[in-house]
């Protein structure tokens, strides 16, 4: 594979034998990022292709073109996906870095069209994170992953934001992200979350790990990072402010370091020096169940 890349790389947009515009075949591709078991191959795979885009730009668009197509049935790769998602979120800034007035049109269609493609598969996606689970949802992580990765590469590009932010509410992809994806809000939630018994009952969500949870998050901030001000008062009146409110109490503490071993249910912080107003500040958030939980 790496005197494969390294040969397409040095021959250029043609190869000697015809002459002929060089594609990348995407049963070729299939098979190195998402078919193969073996981990090695896989990453062989991706790093190969990542090096062949970053020595000819020309290949940028065209190898983000074939991942999109070869999208559409990423379900049924499982945990193999992980590679292929990696080599898209490395396109992403430099297909978008490179954009000018001259290639705007060809490169918003292809990103628009990624975007809107893994919007729909995240929200048909049925997750297979469990409740306090530590394994990742690898598909779930990656189609979270690319969408942080678009909103942040085209956040000086105004007019592509424009209509990434209407993508946005049109699919409305910030509900699945409060309500399926990260929280479970009586009333809301239902219209959008899993009820597959096995994963937690109705109120399970999709993001049940640390890892999926905070890309989860990173996506909610990078919209964030996309609105005028009168929008953000919008968004904290309709979608934040009632959340808060909805916070239910735990029944039980959980804190960390574990209780065991100790008479007090509480412990104090250990000041390091000229640290006593922020323990105190720390100390006080810690008694609020909206920012504990």
């Amino acid at each position: 594979m790496s005197l494969w890349s390294t040969l397409i790389s040095e021959a250029g947009e043609s190869l000697a034998n015809g002459g002929q515009e060089y594609t990348i075949d995407s049963k070729f591709l299939t098979s190195g990022l998402l078919s193969c078991k073996d981990t090695k191959v896989r990453e062989c795979f991706r790093q190969c292709f990542d090096h062949m885009s970053t020595t000819k730009e020309t290949m940028q668009l065209m190898l983000l073109k074939t991942l999109h197509n070869e999208l559409k049935g990423i379900e049924e790769y499982g945990r193999s996906t992980r590679e292929f998602f990696g080599l898209c979120k490395d396109l992403l800034p430099r297909v978008l870095g490179k954009r000018t007035p001259e290639t705007a049109a060809g490169i918003d269609k292809v990103v628009t069209a990624l975007y809107e493609l893994v919007i729909e598969l995240l929200k048909s996606h049925k997750s297979t994170e469990k409740r306090q689970s530590v394994v990742s949802d690898t598909t779930l992580q990656g189609l979270l992953g690319v969408i942080q990765t678009i909103l942040a590469a085209a956040k000086e590009q105004n007019d592509l934001k424009k209509n990434l932010l209407g993508l946005f509410r049109e699919k409305q992809l910030l509900e699945e992200l409060l309500y399926s994806c990260l929280f479970y809000q009586k009333g809301k939630s239902e219209m959008y979350h899993q009820t597959d018994a096995e994963h937690g009952g109705p109120a399970a969500c999709k993001c049940a790990t640390q890892e999926t949870r905070k890309t989860g998050f990173k996506v909610v901030h990078g919209y964030l990072g996309l609105l005028e001000p009168h929008e953000m008062v919008e968004f904290l009146e309709g979608s934040i402010i009632p959340l808060i409110k909805d916070v239910q109490r735990p029944k039980k503490w959980r804190h960390l370091p574990s209780s065991k071993g100790r008479v007090e249910q509480h412990v104090g912080i250990t000041n390091l020096g000229c640290i006593c107003y922020m323990i105190s500040m720390l100390q006080q958030l810690f008694m609020v169940p909206q920012f504990r939980y």
